[in-house]
């Protein structure tokens, strides 16, 4: 298969403006018929009634029911179509059994992070706090400024807005200097790191210079 044989893709939903006379969702559990009606459901399929003739008692299928599981069908084919993720949804995960081994998620909690899962039957939200048989396998990013005068000699702590869920891996703090002046001379020394922060000190070397900071811009990636 090559990328030139991608098929058209769905712009609306199948029967997106049929009106409610001409179109029903498909249930899950089996419907009952009635006197000319045999609805379809997911439990069903068409029920055998659908294939009975009309002269053996009977009934046709309805177009409602062709409409809606189309409908149904063309929606998550243009979810698809669009690149759009899959998040975990508890309904569902409880209905289907959970998700397999090796599905992936994208997170609804961290932008940019996915989770996979490495359990099947997993019915655990990822995002819970407690990712039981999930794994991150993306990392996303944070980044902010610490606006503030920074002193030589004091320590200060940058509170990420979204703790990371399992660990902080990788960061920068760059130092602000608006003046420009050569004898703020300062560096900073981390003293801790965790998926909440992280807490540095300042040290200054300039005797009589201005051991001072405007503040400093950071980033972190964690998972």
């Amino acid at each position: 298969m090559n990328l030139s044989d991608m098929p058209p893709r769905f712009p609306i939903p199948f029967a997106n403006n049929a009106g409610a006379s001409y179109i029903r969702s498909i249930p899950q559990a089996h419907q009952t018929p009635g006197p000319t009606d045999a609805p379809a459901s997911l439990y069903d399929g068409f029920p055998p009634e659908t294939f009975t003739p009309e002269s053996s008692g009977g009934i046709p299928p309805n177009g409602k029911d062709f409409n809606g599981l189309l409908k149904q069908l063309s929606q998550w084919a243009r979810w698809a179509g669009a690149g759009a993720p899959a998040i975990y949804d508890s309904a569902w995960a409880s209905a289907a059994g959970g998700y397999p081994k090796f599905a992936r998620l994208h997170s609804a909690t961290y932008p940019g992070l996915v989770w996979e899962s490495t359990a099947d039957g997993n019915t655990t939200d990822p995002d819970g706090g407690s990712p039981a048989n999930w794994i991150a396998v993306s990392r996303w990013r944070q980044s902010g400024t610490l606006s503030a005068t920074i002193s030589a000699g004091n320590q200060y702590t940058i509170t990420f807005p979204t703790a990371f869920p399992n660990a902080l891996v990788s960061y920068a703090i760059t130092p602000i200097n608006l003046t420009g002046v050569a004898t703020r001379d300062n560096w900073l020394q981390r003293v801790s790191l965790a998926r909440t922060g992280i807490t540095f000190v300042v040290q200054g070397s300039v005797t009589g210079g201005d051991n001072t900071l405007d503040g400093v811009d950071w980033w972190a990636e964690g998972q």
